[in-house]
């Protein structure tokens, strides 16, 4: 500066700028400002020509301080970058040496973090460049104390303080699985397939990365996934997995967490178990014997859940020789030890052929299903030609109270019969009367049920009747019962319907006796004891 102005000189080496300050400058003075050839680079090259550069100060003297007009990074700023820099802008050029020991950046425990301070003098802007990193998700504290002054000598009066808090560290940790199920050998074939992550992985990613495989090549199956237990599960498709059969599961690295780094190729191998069996079934064969009626048995490898075992999953059925289609037997279920027993409920027919199916819906205490359906038959032995026999009749012999409206009566053969030999061998009478009442005979060969249906309206009150089923009726082989099988009951008693009536009466109590019995709350509600009917002389 021509004339000898006198100042300090500093360099900012990072920005390549040399900075002086002048003691004193006159105000609306010309001041030149001239960079010699003096100056050189660090091999001691000089300057091509001295750069000269002119500039005027204001008029008046500046007795107003700096001012801070911009923080970087600003008040309460949060996910700051650890490798940021912090910087102050000022509303006009200050002295950068009254910076020092003023602008200063601190951390969580007010230890004093090692900077290098900067001034950029075209900007105004001072800047602290951390030596190190700041830590992750830490807040920091930045002064810029009292003291620091403009170009003028003007300083600033009080500090000025603010905070920042960095980001959080980036996720470099791999996912890894902490759960893998199933393993080993049994393992049930309804299982459902299932690992748990250490972290949130992304679902899209398990799609073609989590893979099930057997010696028969990819399983089919649905993946889902649980962001909260960090569980992904892998359903088969098909209805079950193969008995006997050993699988592996494939995680790969194509599954990511939610910072994309992948898990490490993970695989394992688990053998599902042998299947339930029947491994006895009876009766089977020919010549079965009807009497006592057998019990029909299936016997299975290993106990079973007694729940699954019921009319539609265990089934009798009487195959019709004509169609071949198969008419229910009705019966009981019941299950011990393994061992599940079909009772039927009506006595079984000679010389028949029976068929017994038990499904897949079958099942172990695993829920493992029968592999597949299993069926046999049997067929009864032909009778040596007996005797129609009565197993039950309705009414049962001796029955009283019988409803007169009653439709009919039934009785029901231990075999079955010839259905045309029923015609005037079933009938019924009152016990004391003469034969016989009006009547429709029927046949059901299912339940090898005769059944009397009255014709001719209602039974009488409180009688006897007699049921006869005759000698002459005829198995299907044609033997005959040989002698009649009778037996009675007795209907209801009628329902009282007389009125009552007065027989006498006694003065001057106003007493009224009456012919038979009634309700004593009546004379109050009865519109038949009234003042008109029922009066006391004056």
């Amino acid at each position: 500066m021509n004339g000898g102005v006198t100042g300090t000189y500093s360099y900012d080496e990072p920005n390549r700028t040399a900075i002086l300050i002048p003691s004193r400058l006159s105000s609306s003075a010309v001041i030149t400002v001239t960079v010699t050839r003096g100056v050189t680079d660090l091999a001691g090259n000089p300057l091509e020509s001295d750069f000269t550069w002119s500039f005027t100060t204001a008029s008046g003297s500046d007795r107003t301080p700096p001012r801070i007009i911009t923080k970087t990074p600003g008040e309460n700023a949060q996910n700051i970058s650890v490798n940021s820099n912090i910087s102050a802008t000022f509303d006009e050029d200050i002295d950068p040496a009254s910076l020092q020991s003023h602008f200063i950046l601190t951390g969580p425990s007010g230890e004093e973090i090692p900077v290098r301070l900067s001034y950029n003098v075209g900007s105004s802007t001072a800047t602290l460049d951390p030596e190190a990193d700041l830590a992750f998700d830490t807040r920091y504290q930045v002064f810029i104390r009292g003291g620091v002054r403009d170009l003028s000598g003007n300083a600033t009066s009080s500090d000025v303080s603010w905070f920042f808090t960095t980001g959080r560290a980036p996720d470099i940790t791999l996912p890894v699985l902490t759960e893998q199920q199933p393993g080993g050998d049994g393992v049930p074939v309804r299982s459902l397939i299932t690992v748990t992550f250490s972290e949130p992985v992304k679902p899209e990613t398990l799609s073609g990365n989590f893979i099930v495989s057997s010696n028969q090549g990819s399983l089919p199956g649905q993946i889902s996934y649980d962001a909260r237990s960090l569980q992904a599960f892998f359903n088969p498709s098909g209805p079950r997995l193969e008995y006997n059969t050993t699988y592996t599961v494939l995680l790969t690295q194509g599954i990511e967490d939610l910072a994309g780094n992948r898990l490490t190729q993970v695989s394992w191998t688990f053998t599902t178990i042998d299947p339930p069996r029947l491994e006895e079934m009876s009766p089977a064969g020919q010549g079965v014997s009807t009497d006592p009626p057998p019990p029909i048995r299936a016997v299975f490898s290993r106990e079973m859940r007694g729940s699954s075992i019921t009319q539609s999953s265990f089934q009798v059925v009487r195959v019709d020789p004509f169609t071949q289609q198969g008419v229910t037997v009705p019966g009981s279920i019941s299950y011990a030890n393994a061992i599940a027993t079909f009772t039927p409920n009506i006595p079984l027919s000679d010389n028949t052929l029976y068929r017994v199916t038990v499904t897949t819906g079958v099942e172990d205490a695993n829920e493992n299903p029968l592999p597949a359906e299993v069926t046999w038959t049997f067929q009864t032995a032909a009778p040596p030609d007996p005797a129609p026999r009565v197993a039950s009749t309705a009414p049962a012999n001796g029955t009283v109270d019988v409803s007169v409206n009653i439709s009919g009566l039934s009785a029901q053969f231990m075999r079955p019969i010839d259905p045309s030999s029923l015609l005037g061998q079933f009938e019924v009478r009152e016990t004391n009367g003469v034969c016989c009442l009006p009547r429709r005979i029927e046949y059901d060969a299912d339940q090898q049920r005769a059944m009397l249906v009255f014709t001719g309206g209602p039974l009488a009150y409180n009688t006897s009747y007699t049921a006869v089923l005759g000698a002459g009726i005829r198995s299907t082989s044609g033997m005959p019962m040989g002698s009649d099988f009778v037996w009675t009951f007795t209907t209801e008693a009628a329902p009282d319907a007389t009125p009552p009536s007065v027989t006498g009466a006694i003065p001057p109590t106003a007493l009224a006796k009456f012919r038979r019995p009634i309700s004593p709350g009546s004379r109050f509600r009865s519109a038949s004891i009234s003042a008109s009917r029922f009066s006391l002389p004056r």
